[in-house]
């Protein structure tokens, strides 16, 4: 199970990928569930804040090392926001996160009628539709 993030200019995607036998799909779309609802109510502390912030700076730096790593960054950038943001910049605005403009995020994305779900595989057995419905509604 893992989450990622797709972005785009106007839109983006947070996606969250589970693969499971057919049997532990109920079990896994409620620990799902029991995340997101956490993370709506309790928010994100400031220590898991804090850490990711030094990753996310940590990993930006050592991956400004290459060339084509910048490029890339370079290129998104562009096509995202019409502009390179400098390092410093960029580092700024990681640091300057909150708790609050975390959990302002998380309701953005969280918000049960915009969220759509699929699922691909062996669904024998898996009411699937009505899972994930009683769960995120």
């Amino acid at each position: 199970i893992y989450s990622y993030t797709t972005a785009f200019a106007d839109t983006g995607l947070f996606s969250i990928y589970a693969s499971m036998n057919p049997s532990q799909a109920e079990a896994v779309y409620k620990g799902i569930a029991a995340e997101i609802a956490a993370v709506r109510k309790e928010g994100i502390s400031e220590k898991i804040l804090n850490v990711t912030k030094e990753q996310m700076i940590s990993n930006f730096i050592i991956g400004s090392e290459s060339t084509l790593n910048r490029m890339t960054a370079a290129g998104s950038a562009m096509l995202l926001r019409g502009k390179v943001q400098e390092m410093e910049e960029v580092i700024e605005k990681i640091e300057a996160v909150t708790q609050k403009d975390l959990a302002e995020v998380a309701e953005l994305i969280f918000a049960t009628p915009k969220m759509s779900y699929s699922a691909v595989g062996n669904l024998k057995g898996v009411d699937f539709a009505n899972t994930v419905e009683k769960l995120f509604s």
